[in-house]
Protein backbone atom coordinates (compact mmCIF):
# COMPACT_ATOMS: atom_id res chain seq x y z
CA UNK A 1 0.00 0.00 0.00
CA UNK A 2 1.90 2.63 0.99
CA UNK A 3 5.19 1.45 2.44
CA UNK A 4 8.28 0.56 1.03
CA UNK A 5 9.66 -2.99 0.40
CA UNK A 6 12.36 -2.70 3.36
CA UNK A 7 9.64 -1.64 5.76
CA UNK A 8 7.50 -4.43 4.83
CA UNK A 9 10.81 -6.81 5.30
CA UNK A 10 11.07 -5.09 8.81
CA UNK A 11 7.23 -5.76 9.93
CA UNK A 12 7.39 -9.13 8.71
CA UNK A 13 10.89 -10.07 10.67
CA UNK A 14 8.80 -8.31 13.88
CA UNK A 15 6.25 -10.77 13.15
CA UNK A 16 8.58 -14.00 12.84
CA UNK A 17 10.37 -12.84 16.06
CA UNK A 18 7.63 -12.60 18.05
CA UNK A 19 7.02 -16.43 18.26
CA UNK A 20 10.25 -17.69 19.88
CA UNK A 21 10.24 -14.32 21.72
CA UNK A 22 7.11 -15.47 23.42
CA UNK A 23 8.11 -19.03 23.60
CA UNK A 24 11.02 -19.11 25.50
CA UNK A 25 9.74 -17.64 28.39
CA UNK A 26 6.33 -19.44 28.59
CA UNK A 27 8.36 -22.92 28.33
CA UNK A 28 10.34 -21.92 31.73
CA UNK A 29 6.62 -20.62 33.39
CA UNK A 30 5.29 -24.16 32.75
CA UNK A 31 8.01 -25.95 33.97
CA UNK A 32 7.45 -23.77 37.11
CA UNK A 33 4.00 -25.09 37.11
CA UNK A 34 4.54 -28.30 36.26
CA UNK A 35 6.66 -28.43 39.44
CA UNK A 36 4.80 -26.56 41.70
CA UNK A 37 2.25 -29.27 41.30
CA UNK A 38 4.45 -31.69 41.60
CA UNK A 39 5.87 -30.92 45.16
CA UNK A 40 2.31 -30.17 46.26
CA UNK A 41 0.64 -33.02 44.89
CA UNK A 42 2.97 -35.54 46.10
CA UNK A 43 5.66 -33.93 48.26
CA UNK A 44 6.51 -37.35 49.61
CA UNK A 45 6.94 -39.11 45.94
CA UNK A 46 7.95 -35.81 44.42
CA UNK A 47 10.90 -37.29 41.75
CA UNK A 48 13.03 -34.12 40.61
CA UNK A 49 11.94 -31.43 38.27
CA UNK A 50 14.77 -31.62 35.78
CA UNK A 51 12.20 -34.51 34.38
CA UNK A 52 10.22 -32.17 32.71
CA UNK A 53 13.18 -30.90 30.99
CA UNK A 54 14.03 -34.16 28.94
CA UNK A 55 10.81 -34.70 27.08
CA UNK A 56 11.40 -38.00 25.80
CA UNK A 57 12.36 -39.43 29.20
CA UNK A 58 9.39 -41.94 29.96
CA UNK A 59 8.86 -44.60 32.85
CA UNK A 60 11.69 -46.81 33.11
CA UNK A 61 11.34 -50.40 31.61
CA UNK A 62 9.92 -52.99 34.52
CA UNK A 63 11.86 -55.73 35.36
CA UNK A 64 11.80 -59.32 33.69
CA UNK A 65 11.89 -62.16 36.24
CA UNK A 66 11.16 -65.52 34.41
CA UNK A 67 12.14 -67.55 37.10
CA UNK A 68 8.35 -66.07 38.67
CA UNK A 69 9.68 -65.32 42.16
CA UNK A 70 9.41 -61.21 41.91
CA UNK A 71 5.55 -60.21 41.82
CA UNK A 72 6.32 -56.97 40.75
CA UNK A 73 8.26 -58.05 37.74
CA UNK A 74 7.25 -59.92 34.62
CA UNK A 75 7.31 -63.36 33.96
CA UNK A 76 7.31 -63.86 30.15
CA UNK A 77 9.35 -61.74 27.56
CA UNK A 78 5.61 -61.33 25.46
CA UNK A 79 4.36 -59.25 28.86
CA UNK A 80 7.79 -57.16 28.83
CA UNK A 81 7.76 -56.58 24.65
CA UNK A 82 4.27 -55.44 24.74
CA UNK A 83 4.84 -53.26 27.68
CA UNK A 84 7.62 -52.14 26.03
CA UNK A 85 6.01 -51.49 22.26
CA UNK A 86 2.57 -49.04 23.98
Amino acid sequence: SGRSPKQKLVDDLWIVGAGPATHFPMTGIWWAILACFTAVLAPASAVSAWRFIVPFSGAPMPCLDLSGHAPQCFHSYTGYLTYGFM
